[in-house]
């Protein structure tokens, strides 16, 4: 209804119209996608494999409101010799609402409160998850804290959940995006090196680790130094199982 005045005085395609369509309407983030569906030669390759399409899309109104909605699309079949489709449009708002509640919930369910860090649960979902990939070569690493205990009998517990929340900092800034880091309890935690190329190339990174987490005490001028203890295997060596790679890392 937005654009009709638009469509009949500037268009001449249905390109045309979905595009002045996406370009007032459709966020940003879903934009490109919304024009690419919606583009002819799309439509027709798709409807030829299936009958009906469907995605999502947040839409973006005049007053700036976001809303979300899905798209239902389905060639006319009484049509035989032109190309038309039949478009239905769903409110799905109150959908994606309970969706990104159980995301959250979710997310909240498999997250250390401390660190942000994987938990327990979480690693053992995620881990399993991408070592279903027998194609690439990871490493999965177990550490504990040495001294730990140390520092809540001279500084109490609060200076020890700060030690845990720096290192936890530590880990995530020297992993990358496709590595898992977890803690696995206590002063435990756990990382999967993802697509690792050899054992010198996971020993650099522990290496990284190691020293950094030899700084956390002295950056907080603690008279007790903390190390890491870290064991290490290799998908390479003792397969792809996360509970077994995380049994042989610890021993």
């Amino acid at each position: 209804d937005h654009t009709r005045g638009d469509w009949n005085k500037r268009t001449k395609s249905f390109k045309q119209m979905v595009g002045i369509y996406a370009d007032r309407f459709i966020s940003d983030k879903y934009k490109a996608e919304f024009k690419y569906l919606l583009s002819a030669e799309v439509l027709k390759r798709k409807l030829e494999k299936s009958n009906v399409i469907r995605f999502e899309y947040e839409y973006k109104s005049p007053d700036g409101k976001l809303a979300y909605y899905e798209e239902k699309i389905k060639k006319d079949a009484n049509n035989d010799t032109g190309f038309y489709v039949i478009i239905g449009t769903k409110d799905i708002g109150q959908e994606v609402k309970m969706r990104n509640e159980l995301k959250h919930a979710l997310d909240m369910a498999y997250t250390d409160s401390l660190t942000g860090l994987y938990n327990q649960q979480g690693l053992a979902n995620k881990c399993s998850e991408i070592l279903k990939d027998r194609n690439v070569q990871n490493s999965l690493v177990f550490m504990d804290l040495d001294n730990f205990k140390m520092v809540n009998d001279m500084y109490g517990h609060a200076m020890g959940d700060t030690i845990l929340y720096e290192v936890g900092r530590v880990l995530k800034e020297e992993t990358r995006g496709k590595d898992v880091v977890g803690r696995y309890g206590g002063d435990e935690f756990v990382i999967l090196l993802y697509d690792v190329k050899d054992e010198i190339d996971t020993c650099r990174v522990l290496e990284r680790i190691a020293r950094r987490i030899e700084e956390v005490c002295q950056s907080l001028y603690l008279k007790v130094n903390i190390s890491a203890s870290i064991g290490v295997a290799f998908t390479a060596q003792t397969g792809y199982d996360y509970r077994f790679l995380k049994e042989i890392a610890d021993d």
